[in-house]
């Protein structure tokens, strides 16, 4: 059976370029973020976004984070894959944990990521195990 963490981030940077204007302003965003995490996952993440800005302020993206810290107390780091969508200001995105990415005590890490706010806060879920 899978375990299951949830965690809360804080966004500390966001540097965003524009790296194709696109016509009829259909560009292409490139976003490099930092986070720090708090909850089942403690620590701080490194996450390079791709997104496609629509007209109406939705948009939908891809990306790659890096967390570095603890998850369940195990210290290491992990790679999520991700794809998602901004609507109404409202990030969703679901993910996989990177095969073969985890390192230290997370080496081996597998599962799935998707997000999950609480209370206002933007949060992240993760159902995980072990190789």
């Amino acid at each position: 059976m899978p375990n299951h963490a949830e965690s809360f981030y804080e966004i500390k940077k966001w540097d965003e370029t524009t790296y194709d204007e696109g016509e009829e302003g259909k560009a292409l965003v490139q976003c490099n973020i930092r986070q720090v995490y708090h909850g089942d996952i403690e620590g701080e993440s490194l996450n390079t976004m791709l997104m496609a800005p629509a007209a109406n302020g939705s948009s939908t993206y891809v990306g790659l984070e890096r967390i570095t810290g603890k998850l369940a107390g195990k210290t290491g780091s992990f790679i999520i894959q991700y794809q998602g969508t901004y609507v109404e200001d409202r990030p969703s995105f679901s993910g996989v944990i990177v095969a073969e990415s985890g390192t230290g005590e997370l080496r081996g890490l597998k599962g799935t990521a998707s997000m999950a706010p609480k209370d206002g806060q933007p949060g992240v879920s993760l159902e995980y195990d072990f190789e």
